[in-house]
Parts: C-alpha cells; sequence; structure tokens
C-alpha cells in the first residue's frame, strides 16, 4: 500500500485486493474460517487507507457473498467483487454467471465481474450474455491469454495490441472498469488506456441468450463395454503420454 501510494499521481485511486481462499476444486474450507482470515486482510487495508476493496479470483459464489456482506456490515467502503468461471458461461457449480453477479449485487457489491482463468476473447465472449446492472456497474480483468506450453514452458501470449482492441469490445458489452490479469504487461494497460480513451459508456445492449445443449433421450438401452470387454472382443489401441520432465513458467 505505501508502495502503491508513493507511485501514484494524485487522480489515481489505491485498492486494496484480497483473493478467494477455495480454488478451482471445492475444497473443505469453512466460511467462518475464511471469513476471520479475510477481515484481517481487510482491516489492515482499510487502517492504511486504501480508496476501495477489490475481491479477486473468487471461484465460489458463496464465499464471495459472504466476504461482501460481512466487509459492508463493517465499512463504508466501495467494493469490486469479481467471480472466476472455469466455463465462459457458468461457475463451477453451475451457476449462471448473469445470476451471479445479481447475487452479488444483492449481497453489495458496487461493481461487480470476472477475472483470471480466461483470455480477452473468451471474456468477451461471457459479457455478450451479461445484462447491464440497473444499481452497479460491471467490470474484466481478463488474462493476458489463454496459459500455452512451449518447449516445456509455460507462457501466456505477447498480445498487448490484441488486448487493447478487445477491451473496445468490452466497453461496447458494457464493462465500466477493465485491467488485466495474469500474464499482463504495464504494455498491456498502456493500450488498454489508449484504445478506450475516446469511447464513453454505454447504456442500453442487446444481451445474447446462453443457448443450452439438450441431451437427446435414447430409446434402446446401451450397456457400456468396460476396457477388459473391448480387448476380449477386438485389437484395441492404447495411447501412452509421458509427462514433460520439466516445466518452466514465466
Amino acid at each position: 500500500m505505501r508502495i502503491a501510494k508513493n507511485a501514484a499521481n494524485e487522480d489515481t485511486f489505491i485498492l486494496g485486493t484480497v483473493g478467494g481462499f477455495r480454488g478451482i476444486k471445492q475444497e473443505d474450507l469453512e466460511l467462518t474460517a475464511i471469513q476471520y482470515h479475510t477481515e484481517i486482510q481487510v482491516d489492515t487495508l482499510i487502517e492504511e487507507g486504501v480508496d476501495g476493496l477489490l475481491f479477486e479470483t473468487y471461484y465460489d459464489l458463496d464465499e464471495l457473498t459472504n466476504i461482501i456482506t460481512a466487509t459492508k456490515r463493517k465499512y463504508n467502503i466501495p467494493i469490486i467483487a469479481q467471480l472466476t468461471a472455469l466455463n465462459t458461461n457458468y461457475l463451477r457449480d453451475g451457476t449462471e454467471i448473469n445470476e451471479a453477479l445479481k447475487t452479488l449485487i444483492a449481497s453489495g457489491a458496487d461493481i461487480v465481474g470476472l477475472n483470471c482463468h480466461h483470455g480477452p476473447h473468451h471474456m468477451k465472449e461471457s459479457f455478450s450474455h451479461i445484462e447491464l446492472p440497473d444499481d452497479a456497474y460491471l467490470s474484466c480483468y481478463p488474462n493476458a491469454s489463454l496459459l500455452d506450453i512451449d518447449n516445456s514452458e509455460f507462457k501466456y501470449s505477447d498480445n498487448a495490441v490484441y488486448f487493447g482492441k478487445v477491451a473496445q469490445q468490452l466497453i461496447s458489452e458494457g464493462v465500466r472498469l477493465i485491467g488485466g490479469c495474469c500474464g499482463t504487461t504495464p504494455e498491456h494497460i498502456k493500450f488498454i488506456k489508449s484504445s478506450v480513451a475516446e469511447l464513453s459508456p454505454i447504456t442500453d445492449k442487446n444481451v445474447i441468450p446462453i443457448t443450452k445443449k439438450v441431451k437427446k433421450q435414447s430409446n434402446q438401452s446401451t450397456i457400456k463395454q468396460n476396457l477388459t470387454d473391448k480387448v476380449k472382443a477386438r485389437p484395441t489401441v492404447i495411447v501412452e503420454l509421458d509427462t514433460p520432465k520439466a516445466f518452466r513458467h514465466r
């Protein structure tokens, strides 16, 4: 916080960020324990004089709504609440993102949105299905790209110019607050700013409905063969993949 204050201009707002505890997989972490450890972080950030709080990278909707409610009960401070979705349209528990964001607003969040896991293209896809809130604003912090592997090295695409162009499209989907998550650099932020500087926020949009796939029911019952049965019946091909011996991440 102190480093950020020293680096900030007079017209710069400084946010204190707090990340979620429950990750991609469902974990046996009680909400009371999560709230206790989160409140320690929030109290420290408030004491240092943040202009607002950014709760980001939350995979679990219950965890985030619980934290928002507890924080609003204690402090009168702007809250940005960002979920992380494994699918472009759904949270890990199957909740549609649009409905999840409404829940965050009802809990007291002032700005709601998504961050992490997806790159700019998939984030734009997500926001095409998200309605403009009446009592809040939308935010989006994509990763630089989807994570790729090149010669045993994890890396993100070097696509700052493209990132800026997609930022324009996010504005057209109603996003008001745009930033960058994993893999983004000062160059990405530079191109975001230059790309959206002359744009005005929208006040109306056409929301694309989510197309839900319906599984066709078969009239005939089928019994799935196990591997042993297949080998007995006919020649069967098995493929073995060796994992890379070492990974380098950047």
